[in-house]
């Protein structure tokens, strides 16, 4: 399992080789918690996540997507009812995803179905070939696990990507991409809101990177 975070207060933790761990270990660790602000209790509403990453609150209020960074997917997570906790897949993806925030621009999607939508990003795309691979020999994976976090981290070429995907019913609506990862890379959050780059009035996609030095803004 990945190392857990220092107890020692200043002490140094190595993320990169914590998610490379999880990575690896193919060990579905993740869970998603419930925080009630009543109470000041924290509950497991769902378990079994292979590395649980960003959350939104699904429109109909009654469940919540969350990126399953390794899985390559969002999942829905019931969270009232019957339903409650029961975890399906929503959406299949073309990467790690790791940020997932609602598109609160409103109105209909302009590109084919009406209704809502979130934008993903997705932190990055391995080797098609290498992820299956990885997939099927847990062999392989101890292997590659052996090797410096830094030195299996960068096997896979720079890319900035983002998609959007029907909060309806997951289909992927949108791509945007940075193929060579020249200006930013290794995205982590994509966040639609006001232009407040050109104050022109229109909106912009505010995407925050891992590693990066500041934030990127693209037009919408």
């Amino acid at each position: 399992t990945a190392p857990p975070p220092p107890a020692v207060p200043g002490a140094w933790w190595q993320p990169a080789a914590a998610a490379t761990t999880a990575l690896l270990s193919g060990l579905p660790t993740g869970r998603l918690l419930r925080f009630d602000e009543a109470t000041g209790v924290t509950t497991a509403v769902a378990g079994g996540l292979w590395f649980a990453n960003g959350v939104a609150l699904h429109p109909d209020g009654r469940s919540a997507l969350v990126a399953e960074t390794f899985g390559g997917r969002l999942v829905r997570v019931g969270l009232t009812g019957e339903g409650e906790g029961v975890v399906s897949t929503f959406a299949r993806l073309p990467g790690f995803p790791d940020g997932v925030e609602m598109d609160g621009g409103g109105g209909d999607d302009e590109k084919g179905g009406g209704g809502p939508s979130l934008w993903v990003a997705i932190v990055e795309a391995p080797p098609r070939g290498l992820a299956r691979a990885l997939a099927r020999s847990r062999a392989l994976r101890w292997l590659v696990s052996q090797l410096p976090p830094a030195l299996v981290a960068g096997g896979a070429p720079p890319l900035g990507l983002v998609v959007r995907v029907s909060a309806v019913d997951g289909r992927i609506l949108e791509t945007r991409a940075d193929a060579g990862g020249k200006v930013v890379r290794g995205v982590t959050h994509a966040v639609a809101g006001p232009d407040v780059v050109t104050g022109g009035g229109g909106r912009r996609l505010y995407l925050g990177s891992l590693g990066g030095e500041g934030v990127v803004s693209v037009a919408l």
